[in-house]
């Protein structure tokens, strides 16, 4: 299984970035986006929405990123716009054992 995953924001998108944040997240683990944790239990989404606006129509920022913790997934996004999803650490097999 990869460990981590990436994402290209298409900032002609008229999705925001923090809705795409949890999109992405949601399609790396095969969830609905409604089953996450709220995106404003970990980072404020006008703040992250602002944070990596385009200076201008024509330029984009290039530079500048934030690591958050979206639910138990390692999450950063940068000013160019990739979003990447690290799962690296999480234990795939089940906490609850069944019986053998």
């Amino acid at each position: 299984m990869t460990d981590t995953y990436h994402h290209q924001y298409d900032w002609d998108s008229p999705e925001p970035l923090s809705s795409a944040v949890i999109t992405a997240v949601a399609t790396v683990v095969d969830t609905e986006p409604t089953e996450l944790e709220p995106l404003h239990d970990c980072v404020d989404p006008d703040a992250l929405d602002a944070l990596f606006r385009p200076l201008s129509e024509d330029r984009p920022r290039s530079r500048g990123c934030i690591s958050f913790t979206l639910d138990e997934y390692d999450v950063t996004v940068y000013g160019h716009g990739e979003i990447i999803v690290d799962v690296s650490d999480i234990d795939t097999v089940g906490e609850e054992g069944g019986g053998d």
